[in-house]
């Protein structure tokens, strides 16, 4: 696994474990489109484009676990790629990890929202494993729906720069004017500027992130 360019970068880069990897199905695609993932991956990719070559594999699953999507990280991108590229999916109807981390949230009661895959996995490698990801830039009614049996408390997590912010500001208006009778309540940890979930767990503990301050809607 550790030779391999996408599972090197996700171990030394990113600092996460081979269990991890594995429990995530992580995956490498090399330049000819031939797929590395571990054996217990079952649910087969969508098809994937020459865009998805020599990058790593980010699969997403319902909350069922089946595989309905594939988010990538190229290595070396052209000039007409973004960092990321992803298949085509409803990522407004599907949370990331949700799949893995829903028998923690239930056990906290609890679940903290991210931004990204990336930041789900930095916190579940980190020991806060009642945690998922958000596949869009805005969080759904349908996302709520799929954590209203879980939990009773909702915790985002925005990046601590001024897309955070607005993201937080945005996300308030929506929770006070459209979900007031839900039965749950919510609240935004504040990062320092600067950090993004994954960046602020490499430098400090889970104790130091869970110790930063909340507002509560």
């Amino acid at each position: 696994m550790k030779t391999l360019p996408a599972f090197e970068y996700l171990i030394n880069t990113r600092g996460l474990t081979e269990e991890t990897i594995r429990m995530f199905h992580l995956a490498h695609r090399d330049s000819r489109g031939m797929n590395y993932v571990d054996a217990d991956m079952t649910e087969p990719f969508p098809e994937l484009d020459f865009r998805f070559n020599n990058a790593s594999l980010f699969p997403v699953f319902d909350l069922y676990g089946k595989c309905i999507g594939v988010s990538a990280r190229p290595f070396n991108p052209g000039p007409d790629l973004p960092k990321y590229v992803n298949t085509s999916y409803e990522k407004s109807e599907h949370l990331y990890g949700l799949n893995i981390t829903y028998p923690f949230c239930i056990k906290e009661k609890r679940a903290f929202v991210v931004e990204g895959n990336v930041d789900t996995l930095q916190m579940y490698e980190k020991g806060i494993k009642n945690v998922t990801g958000m596949l869009g830039s805005a969080f759904s009614v349908v996302q709520l729906g799929l954590l209203l049996g879980f939990v009773n408390h909702v915790t985002f997590v925005p990046d601590g720069d001024m897309a955070g912010l607005n993201f937080m500001e945005k996300t308030k208006n929506t929770l006070l004017k459209r979900y007031k009778d839900v039965p749950m309540s919510f609240s935004f940890l504040m990062l320092p500027t600067g950090f993004d979930p994954d960046s602020y767990l490499k430098k400090y503990s889970k104790e130091e992130f869970l110790a930063l301050p909340q507002v509560n809607v």
